[in-house]
């Protein structure tokens, strides 16, 4: 799914084969049994539920769950569907909770993750998850308990479908319907237990909505890259250069100073992200990078500035000499003349030029140069740009010049799909020569197809911004057919 779902501050010392996921929701489990052992017998106090609890679990532990209706029956499948190995047992399991209760939100969750097969499909089981939460739940909860959400452990099936349905709208370019959803889970569950701020805070700054995510940074105070980084960047939108934009950046670097090597590109985000994150380790430098990058590229001089405060190298070495208040780690990562994003000056790389031109109508072209280290995906990028188009959606090369021909297919990480990977696809491990065409999808729904050449290769001196649009012919159509041009 989306790349937005990302796992938050834990542990980093944990073992390698512990599963977090099914950790949680066994405890999730535990705490059901406690609230209907708390119910059943109606403690006098705490003290004496916890003596209770105490006795409990020397003579042998917890009672097995007793579910009382329908609902509960679906939900202790769910809990141990999720435990198996095998996801057509798990598949299976969920079905068969469905026909106990339709009301299973968790059920629709776990179908959304196993058999969401394309993301449309996933948004539609995560829909279905939300109404079912709804109604199991009843209005009355969403009214007389705003503000305790996940507190109340019948609310989680829900909000874990309406995190997942929120993810999907995303993807699909229904961007503000998504910032809705996560506005108001912040609201029903201001806590946030499921990390939902940093979903909506890099939600906001792809969106440009800078003044709402300022308002969204004040409301959480911790010393995470998320935030630290974040403040830095909405504090440069709105001052540029300012005593106060490169204070937050330096208190940002001292937190974490890997950050900066991934935002500039010295080191390429990993094919998967880390399953823990630590406070100011690799790790969570990745994951920043991950959902937050986009939006520190689009920020205009961002980028630069970025690299300017941390290669100022004069200031640094005066600093250090005058023992002036510079943190130690913004020192170590930004004193050497090798950390750049850019090749060394005079050394050369290798460009492709390659005409991309829209198969409905071949007048319709644009030129576009990308370096050998680049990848697919950079490339699918500038197509994106060039043709002005707004939605991201599913994407896929041909590099036989075959439409559909899946041997040839590079598009982006599917589990359900052999198609080779975009992004670790650099344009120099492609082999390709000159006058080579390939097909280029976007958008499996309206099927844009485009028709690419590679025009030239050729070695210079790196100049400027890959990949770059260097000439254009003919009006972009708009990218949904009922729009006005």
């Amino acid at each position: 799914m989306s790349e937005r779902d990302k796992k938050k501050k834990t542990n980093k010392n944990v073992p390698e084969n512990f599963d977090v996921h099914k950790a949680r929701l066994a405890m999730e489990k535990e705490m059901a049994i406690i609230k209907k052992l708390a119910e059943e017998r109606e403690f006098e106090s705490e003290d004496e539920l916890e003596k209770y609890l105490k006795n409990l679990m020397s003579s042998g532990g917890l009672p097995e769950w007793a579910p009382s209706g329908p609902l509960e029956e679906a939900q202790e499948i769910i809990y141990q569907a999720w435990d198996m190995q095998s996801k057509r047992d798990r598949v299976k399991e969920a079905h068969r909770a469905l026909k106990i209760s339709a009301d299973c939100a968790d059920a629709y969750v776990l179908l959304a993750e196993e058999t969401g097969q394309n993301v449309e499909r996933a948004l539609e089981l995560y829909r279905a998850g939300v109404e079912a939460g709804e109604r199991a739940l009843g209005a009355s909860t969403f009214t007389e308990d705003v503000g305790g959400f996940w507190g109340i452990l019948e609310t989680r099936p829900y909000m874990r479908a309406r995190v997942g349905l929120a993810q999907c709208l995303w993807d699909v370019g229904k961007r503000w319907e998504a910032v809705g959803h996560y506005r108001d889970m912040l609201r029903l569950n201001p806590s946030d237990n499921q990390g939902i701020r940093y979903a909506l805070a890099a939600s906001l700054l792809e969106l440009g909505e800078i003044d709402a995510l300022q308002g969204l940074l004040g409301q959480y105070d911790e010393p995470t890259a998320d935030w630290l980084y974040t403040e830095a960047l909405v504090t440069f939108i709105k001052q540029g250069d300012s005593p106060e934009s490169r204070k937050r950046l330096l208190k940002a670097l001292e937190h974490n100073r890997h950050v900066v090597l991934y935002l500039t590109g010295e080191k390429s985000l990993p094919k998967q992200l880390p399953e823990y994150v630590g406070f100011g380790d690799k790790n969570e430098a990745i994951t920043y990078v991950a959902m937050f990058g986009i939006g520190w590229l689009d920020a205009k001089g961002a980028i630069s500035w970025l690299i300017s405060v941390c290669r100022s190298e004069q200031t640094m070495r005066q600093a250090q000499t005058e023992h002036q208040d510079i943190p130690e780690a913004f020192l170590q990562a930004f004193e050497s003349k090798n950390k750049t994003p850019q090749p060394p000056k005079g050394k050369s790389v290798t460009i492709y030029t390659f005409k991309v031109s829209l198969k409905e109508s071949l007048r319709v072209w644009r030129k576009i140069e990308v370096k050998g280290t680049q990848t697919l995906h950079h490339l699918h990028q500038a197509i994106f740009k060039a043709y002005e188009r707004y939605d991201e959606h599913l994407y896929a090369f041909f590099l036989s010049n075959k439409p559909w021909d899946h041997s040839s297919e590079y598009g982006l990480p599917d589990p359900e799909s052999d198609a080779r990977n975009s992004r670790e696809a650099t344009i120099d491990s492609l082999g390709l020569q000159e006058k080579k065409r390939f097909l280029y999808l976007f958008d499996f729904g309206d099927n844009w197809w485009h028709s690419v050449q590679l025009l030239g290769i050729k070695e210079e001196v790196s100049k400027g911004r890959y990949p770059r649009i260097v000439e254009s012919q003919g009006e972009a159509s708009p990218q949904y057919p009922d729009e006005e041009a």
